[in-house]
């Protein structure tokens, strides 16, 4: 038992030391996942840098107060001429690294650098919750991990810290200096340049985002402490016969992956893709370390990244099936509790299989390294490879780079063919050379150049002309599918694989109380049954099928502010998160229309006035109705995608847009006299929306509204605000055809309407009104009454003497269409005739 328990303690210093790494590099995630274990509720640390040589040069001394993103430049470029980087580990203010800048205890630790590894296996008795760092250095005789241990606990005041740190530092064997409450230590994925060569200090905890993620409460960590120590004349290897408190090895991968790994070792390393079938099972043991208990958007795409893997072979489908079940409900296949998977309170069984089909239907053949989604969301858990090591997922060794820097790369960057650029998969936008070189310049390796010399080869150029450099064919804006594409939304194929912009909803559907939400429609819908439905669907259907072009536009009147119009735009667009967007009349009016490049879906412009321009309604005409839209952005070249917009106005005045008549297809318009609401109310509104309302309004619309009934392409309906909101667009000609072709019919009711009417006589009236009878106003009149759709005429009447006169029929136009001359001619000279009469 003693031998055995002795074996195991060694495991931890074996695991302790990662393989020393063969890029001189910085690793910014290996400092971005340890600040996060660190404390994940900031991201605004004190960092400290000092020189790491003898000299000890205090130019490269710095304290800075931030986060590692504002830090990170500065920070990486005095490592690199040779100063240590370091991290107060308690909670500072932020204004310094002194002792009375010290406001809170995050942590416990110790310093176990260059420790015998008697005093490494004691670590492997303290409690839960461990979190390592270490680099591996030489000693002459082998590699020795230079080890720091951490504990989050919970509830150690400021004045017991340093008799805390003593004590356990004694106990461990770590250093006693290590006890000062303003203490710093060594940042992981920054190198140690005290040592020849460099080496790098790495997380080494197994599952660091998940066991590690919580604190230990003080007297917790205490009698676990005690218990495993505190008695005299016990060794740690004594007390380990009675059972240890830690059993370390629990995050190491079992003997069935060990063998696993061996049988796939050939397939890495010849650098050819290995089959699902043997992949499938590993790729099932780095979701061990991925959570399911996540947002649909960063759920969806593993399913997605699984469905790809197993391909076109219906076995390894329903395997890869089985595994996403499993991990996502957290219950395996016969209903018993799943062993390795925790599964997700989210978890819905009719959601699961329809996501799964429409993974399986749009799989993207030509996409070769989605499954590395899932590995790389793996090794940020704590997952490690089983029996290997970063170089045993690189390709055949004879290559004088390293292929995976490539591979990593591939993670975040891609080309796309169609427009030659580089692309930014994180931010989902186009990148120049120089941005990429700064941002990848911590990746870098170095090789035997021509005269025998190592030089430096940067990842960015080893990544430009890799062969297995992540291409695709371009990109597009396809809501409701996956990140990457082969079909369009009616399922033909694009003749390649393309990125795709959609990136989710704003929040996730969650039933509730949606009453404010009808109240605030009702209100602004001045209760009219047929206009509260109708905004509802319009509202609804848009969610529903976000890659439907639906050509109209909403627009909502109230004529006096605050009456939560906005509001409710401003509502919606969270709905849509990234892609939604509150723009201007000047981004309607411009140009330069990049701001619909990042694929929005739904754009709302508050308290617009477009009246006076025809050209923004011919603009909007575009923009509603073309299914390809053409985007022009300001200094960039243009480019042609999927138009899914949809658009949503307000306005204080009847005539803020100018629209043609009111049997205008476009927009819905909705103007009632709407009182303002009450600061009190507006503010219970918003609270609502913040407090949970913002997930209800999705589920109801999403789940709640019954869409089906909706007619996309018919015309929006005739509303009392879309009839005013004609009138006031008219110009004085047209207002005067309207009123002529009114009084007209009202004539006719009572037995005495005129059908055909002279265009000079016209004229003449229309002057009455105050225009100018010139060229102008005669093109004006004529524009205005062809619009309204009044037939015309040329004849000669014979009452004037056989001249010709332009002759309009305001009356049963479809029967004057079809009618001969004479009929024109002897309809006019009987109308005269009469007139004369009644004269």
């Amino acid at each position: 038992m003693l031998e055995e328990t002795a074996s195991d303690a060694c495991s931890l210093t074996d695991s302790a030391v990662p393989s020393a790494p063969r890029l001189e590099s910085f690793d910014r995630a290996e400092a971005e996942r340890f600040l996060h274990w660190l404390d994940p509720s900031m991201d605004q640390f004190t960092f400290q840098t000092f020189d790491d040589s003898a000299k000890k040069d205090k130019r490269l001394a710095h304290v800075l107060n931030g986060s590692l993103d504002q830090h990170w430049g500065k920070l990486f470029a005095l490592s690199r001429k040779g100063a240590g980087v370091f991290v107060t580990i308690n909670r500072t203010d932020l204004k310094g690294r002194k002792t009375e800048n010290i406001i809170g205890v995050r942590a416990l630790f110790v310093d176990l650098d260059d420790a015998p590894a008697s005093d490494l296996k004691r670590l492997k008795y303290l409690p839960l919750r461990i979190h390592l760092t270490s680099e591996a250095v030489s000693n002459g005789a082998g590699k020795l991990p230079r080890v720091h241990a951490f504990w989050k606990v919970e509830g150690v005041e400021l004045d017991e810290f340093a008799t805390i740190q003593d004590k356990l530092a004694r106990i461990v064997g770590g250093d006693v200096a290590v006890k000062d409450l303003p203490r710093v230590m060594r940042l992981p994925g920054f190198p140690n340049n005290k040592r020849t060569p460099q080496t790098l200090v790495r997380n080494v905890t197994p599952n660091i985002l998940a066991r590690n993620a919580t604190a230990i409460p003080k007297l917790a960590f205490f009698t676990a402490v005690e218990e495993a120590f505190s008695r005299e004349g016990f060794s740690c290897l004594e007390r380990a016969e009675r059972g240890p408190v830690l059993t370390f090895s629990q995050g190491a991968p079992d003997e069935a992956m060990r063998r696993l790994a061996a049988r796939t070792q050939r397939i890495f390393e010849d650098a050819i893709d290995p089959t699902a079938r043997e992949l499938l099972p590993l790729v099932a043991d780095m979701l061990r370390y991925v959570s399911s208990d996540l947002p649909r958007t960063e759920w969806w795409p593993h399913l997605a990244a699984m469905a790809h893997l197993a391909g076109g072979s219906d076995e390894a489908r329903s395997e890869a099936e089985a595994v996403c079940r499993e991990w996502s409900s957290g219950y395996a296949a016969d209903g018993a509790k799943s062993t390795r998977y925790a599964g997700s309170t989210l978890f819905d069984e009719a959601d699961f299989n329809a996501q799964w089909s429409s993974c399986i239907a749009r799989t993207s053949v030509g996409e070769p390294a989605t499954w590395r989604s899932i590995r790389r969301a793996a090794l940020s858990g704590g997952w490690t490879a089983p029996q290997t090591s970063y170089s045993t997922f690189a390709k055949a060794g004879s290559s004088k780079r390293d292929p995976d820097i490539v591979d990593l790369l591939n993670e975040r960057w891609a080309w796309l063919e169609d427009e030659q650029v580089i692309f930014d998969l994180k931010f989902l936008t186009t990148r120049t050379r120089d941005q990429m070189m700064g941002d990848t310049a911590a990746l870098f390796t170095t090789e035997e150049a021509s005269s025998g010399r190592m030089k430096r080869v940067s990842g960015y150029n080893l990544w430009f002309v890799a062969s297995n450099r992540r291409t695709f064919a371009g990109r597009r804006f396809l809501p409701g599918h996956g990140p990457f594409v082969d079909k369009d939304a009616e399922g033909k194929p694009l003749g390649g694989v393309y990125v795709n912009l959609w990136q989710g909803w704003g929040c996730e559907p969650v039933k509730g109380d949606v009453g404010p939400l009808k109240a605030l429609i009702s209100r602004l819908c001045g209760g009219d049954e047929e206009e509260i439905r109708y905004l509802t669907w319009r509202i609804a259907v848009k969610l529903q099928k976000p890659w439907v072009k639906i050509p109209s536009y909403v627009l909502i009147v109230t004529s006096q502010e605050g009456t939560g119009k906005s509001q409710l735009g401003k509502f919606i667009v969270g709905l849509y998160g990234k892609h939604g967007k509150i723009i201007t009349d000047r981004e309607l009016e411009s140009s330069f229309d990049d701001w619909k490049a990042d694929g929005i879906l739904f754009a709302m412009s508050e308290e617009v006035s477009l009246k006076e321009k025809k050209s923004t309604a011919n603009r909007l005409k575009a923009m509603t109705s073309m299914e390809v839209q053409h985007i022009n952005p300001k200094g960039k070249p243009s480019y042609s995608t999927e138009n899914y917009l949809d658009l949503y106005f307000t306005a204080n005045d009847f005539d803020a847009l100018y629209i043609r008549n009111d049997k205008e297809r476009r927009p819905f318009i909705t103007h009632h006299s709407v009182e303002p609401m009450p600061m009190q109310e507006a503010a219970a509104l918003q609270k609502w929306y913040n407090a949970g309302g913002k997930e209800a309004m999705l589920f109801y619309f999403l789940h709640e509204v019954d869409g089906r009934t909706f007619n996309i392409y018919a015309p929006a309906p005739s509303t009392s605000g879309k009839t005013l909101m004609a009138e006031a667009s008219r110009s004085p000609a047209e207002t005067f055809v309207a009123e002529l072709l009114a009084d007209a019919a009202e004539d006719a009711a009572e037995g005495k309407g005129v059908a055909l009417r002279d265009f000079s006589a016209l004229l003449t009236a229309y002057a009455g009104m105050g225009a100018a009878i010139d060229k102008r106003a005669e093109k004006y009149l004529a524009m205005a009454l062809t619009k309204a759709g009044v037939p015309r005429r040329r004849v000669r009447v014979a009452r004037s003497g056989g001249a010709q006169k332009s002759l309009y029929a305001v009356l049963e136009p479809t029967k004057w269409v079809l009618a001969r001359n004479e009929e024109w001619v002897s309809e006019f000279d009987a109308s005269a005739k009469a007139s004369e009469g009644r004269n």
